[in-house]
C-alpha cells in the first residue's frame, strides 16, 4: 500500500497508546518561560509587581480582587464522606486536620482564590505528627508569585517543581510539585505561569491613569475661578513721580489686592474691601465713568474636555469591572437600572465565585486530601471529597414558597429530607437530628375542600 501523504509512500511511525508524545506550546529554557509579551514590565516576575502596583492604585481592581476574594474566604465548606465510611470517621479526621492548621482555612482558600487573578498560586504545605499518631497539616502558606524565580517541567511540559527565590536572603529554593498546592488560569494558554485577568486590564490601567492625570491637570490649569483684580496702577505712579505718595506707600496700597489674588481659596473668613470711586473723564462735560477704579471679578472660561474626559475615566472603570467580573458593583451609580438588573449582576457574581470555588475543590481534593491520605496509608475508599457550598443561594423565602407549592401539588418534604438542615442553616438555625421533628411539621395546612389542577 502507498501512502502519500506527510510521510509519502512510508508509514507514519508508531505510537503506543500508553506513550505521550506530543509536548506543550510554551518553551522553557533554564527554568525561565518564553514569552512573546511585548510589554518589559509585565514579562517575568516583574509582570506581578505591576498587577501589585494595580491593585494598590486602581480602587476598582482593589477592590473587585477583595470583593471576590471576600465571597470565596467567605464560603463554607463541607467534608463530604464516600459511601463506604458510613460513620464518617474519615470525613471527620480530614475535617480537624484542615481546620487545625496555623493559617485559617478560609485564608487559604482566598490565597489560591489569587490564581484567578495572577494566572497562578502557590502554597506550600508542610506535616506534622499529631497526638493520636497519624500525620496532619501543620500549615499550608502562601508563596507569592513574584517570588517564583524559574519552573521546572519535564519534556511534556508538566510541572515538576518551581524555584522560589528568598526576598531576604536572596537565596534560591526548590521546591517539588509534590510539597505545593498548585492552581493555574490555563483557559488562554498551557504556560506554567499561566494568564490571569489583571494583564486583560493593564493597558486599561494605563489609559485610564493617563485621563485622570490630564483631568487633574484640567482642574489645575482651567482659569475660571480665577481671580481677576483691577486697580489703578497708573494713578498711583503718577503719584509717586509727582512725589505725592513713596514708593512704600504705594506698594502698601496695593498690598491687600495682591495678597488676595496669591491666596484667594475660599474660606469662612474671606473678603475683600474696594473703593468704589468709578473712574472720571478730564474733558469739557466731566462725565463720571461707570468704570471702578478698583474692582474684583472671577475669570469666565468657555467650553472644556472635564466632562468628556469624566466619561471616559467611568467608561475604563465599568470595562475593567467587566473583565473581572464585577460589574455589579457599578450597580447603582447611574440614575438608570432596576432590581431585576441588580439582581442579574449579584447572580453573575456569585456564579463566579462557584466557578472558583469549583476550582479550588478539584486541586486541593489533589493536593491536600491525596497527601493526607497517602501519609498516613489509609484506605482510598475511605477518602472524602472536600465541598464548598454555593454562595448565596437563592432567597429562603423563595425556596420555602417553592416547596410549599409542591406540597400542595402532591410532592411534600419528608421529616428525614436533608434539605430540611439546609434551609435551617439558610436562616442561621441549629441542625436538627432525624427523628427529632414531628411527621408533619413541614408539611402545610391544605384546605381539601379546594381542587388542585396539575398539568403534566
Amino acid at each position: 500500500m502507498a501512502f502519500f501523504g506527510l510521510f509519502g509512500d512510508k508509514k507514519p511511525p508508531k505510537v503506543k497508546p500508553s506513550e505521550t508524545v506530543g509536548s506543550s506550546g510554551t518553551a522553557v529554557y533554564s527554568g525561565y518561560i518564553s514569552t512573546h509579551e511585548k510589554l518589559g514590565s509585565l514579562t517575568g516576575t516583574e509582570r506581578f509587581k505591576t498587577y501589585s502596583d494595580a491593585m494598590l492604585n486602581v480602587d476598582v481592581i482593589g477592590a473587585g480582587v477583595r470583593l471576590l476574594c471576600g465571597l470565596v474566604s467567605g464560603t463554607g465548606w463541607q467534608v463530604q464522606p464516600s459511601e463506604d465510611d458510613a460513620g464518617g470517621e474519615y470525613a471527620s479526621k480530614l475535617d480537624t486536620i484542615i481546620h487545625g492548621m496555623r493559617t485559617p482555612w478560609h485564608r487559604v482558600t482566598r490565597k489560591a482564590a489569587m490564581f484567578r487573578f495572577m494566572g497562578f498560586s502557590v502554597q506550600e504545605w508542610t506535616a506534622i505528627r499529631l497526638p493520636d499518631g497519624s500525620i496532619g497539616l501543620l500549615d499550608i502558606e502562601a508563596r507569592p508569585q513574584h517570588t517564583i524565580e524559574q519552573w521546572d517541567v519535564d519534556e511534556y511540559g508538566h510541572l515538576v517543581g518551581v524555584v522560589q527565590r528568598n526576598p531576604t536572603t536572596q537565596a534560591d529554593q526548590y521546591l517539588p510539585r509534590s510539597k505545593i498546592v498548585y492552581m493555574l488560569d490555563d483557559t488562554l494558554t498551557d504556560s506554567p505561569d499561566g494568564i490571569g485577568l489583571l494583564r486583560h486590564c493593564m493597558t486599561l490601567v494605563k489609559a485610564l491613569q493617563k485621563y485622570e492625570q490630564l483631568e487633574g491637570q484640567g482642574y489645575e490649569t482651567d482659569l475660571r475661578g480665577v481671580p481677576l483684580i483691577r486697580a489703578p496702577i497708573g494713578a498711583l505712579d503718577k503719584m509717586v513721580q509727582d512725589s505725592r505718595i513713596t514708593v512704600a506707600e504705594r506698594n502698601s496700597i496695593l498690598a491687600p489686592g495682591r495678597s488676595f489674588a496669591e491666596s484667594h481659596i475660599k474660606g469662612s473668613s474671606t473678603g475683600l474691601f474696594m473703593d468704589s470711586t468709578p473712574y472720571s473723564s478730564v474733558g469739557e462735560s466731566s462725565t463720571p465713568s461707570s468704570m471702578r477704579q478698583w474692582d474684583v471679578e472671577l475669570l469666565n472660561g468657555g467650553g472644556s474636555s472635564h466632562e468628556a474626559i469624566g466619561k471616559a475615566i467611568d467608561g475604563r472603570i465599568l470595562r475593567i469591572a467587566r473583565i473581572l467580573g464585577v460589574e455589579g458593583m457599578m450597580v447603582g451609580g447611574s440614575d438608570s437600572g432596576s432590581l431585576a438588573l441588580a439582581k442579574s449582576k449579584e447572580d453573575k457574581i456569585n456564579r463566579e465565585v462557584d466557578g472558583i470555588n469549583r476550582e479550588i475543590a478539584d486541586t486541593f481534593d489533589h493536593d491536600i486530601v491525596d497527601t493526607v491520605w497517602k501519609l498516613n496509608g489509609w484506605p482510598v475508599e475511605m477518602k472524602p471529597m472536600l465541598v464548598p457550598d454555593p454562595v448565596n443561594p437563592r432567597d429562603v423565602a423563595e425556596v420555602v414558597q417553592s416547596l410549599s407549592e409542591l406540597a400542595r401539588a402532591g410532592s411534600p418534604m419528608m421529616p428525614d429530607d436533608p434539605a430540611v438542615n439546609v434551609i435551617r442553616s439558610r436562616l442561621g438555625l441549629p441542625d436538627v437530628a432525624v427523628g427529632e421533628m414531628a411527621d408533619d411539621a413541614l408539611l402545610p395546612d391544605v384546605d381539601e375542600s379546594v381542587d388542585v389542577d396539575v398539568e403534566v
